[in-house]
């Protein structure tokens, strides 16, 4: 008897190895994007950091002025599938879930939920600095991937948080 799962597809792109199985990566900021590694810009239409840009090396102040002194440029964080997947520099653990459910097409591929913990500067600076678990994925590779999150009440235009970073494959 042969018993067959549909997956969604972000799965693979997001977790898979390459030959078939699922992996562990490592998530730290994307120093070499042009855009800055975190910031606001127009949600459903930036596809990153673009009215408020944080360069690489202002990153560690921001996280320490925002109380999240772990992270600043050294910050991590790892991603697998199930349980606690999610491990952060801060010590944190949580969970991790995607879906390829989309908020404009032609703008994001998915979206990726946080249960337990955030990744790195997951908050919303105009809110408090409120911990943001839901975000658009707006781009997934081998070697980077870009998240989006609105301010609560933003449509099309309105201002979204982006983060920007480079995955490593782990031991």
């Amino acid at each position: 008897m042969n018993n067959y799962t549909d997956l969604d597809p972000i799965l693979t792109t997001l977790f898979g190895d390459g030959n078939g199985g699922f992996t562990k990566f490592k998530y730290t900021w994307d120093t070499d994007a042009a855009d800055g590694v975190w910031g606001n810009g127009g949600y459903m239409e930036s596809t990153g950091p673009s009215w408020w840009i944080v360069s690489a090396s202002d990153i560690t102040t921001q996280a320490t002025d925002k109380g999240l002194a772990k992270d600043g440029i050294d910050g991590w964080f790892t991603m697998q599938l199930g349980g606690n997947g999610v491990v952060t520099s801060r010590g944190e653990t949580g969970a991790v879930s995607v879906t390829s459910e989309k908020k404009k097409d032609g703008w994001d591929i998915g979206t990726m939920t946080f249960s337990g913990t955030i990744p790195l500067m997951g908050i919303l600076v105009n809110n408090n600095n409120q911990r943001q678990y839901v975000y658009q994925i707006l781009k997934a590779t081998d070697t980077e991937l870009r998240l989006c999150a609105p301010e609560p009440g933003a449509g099309d235009g309105g201002t979204a948080w982006f983060w920007n970073f480079k995955r490593q494959k782990t031991e």
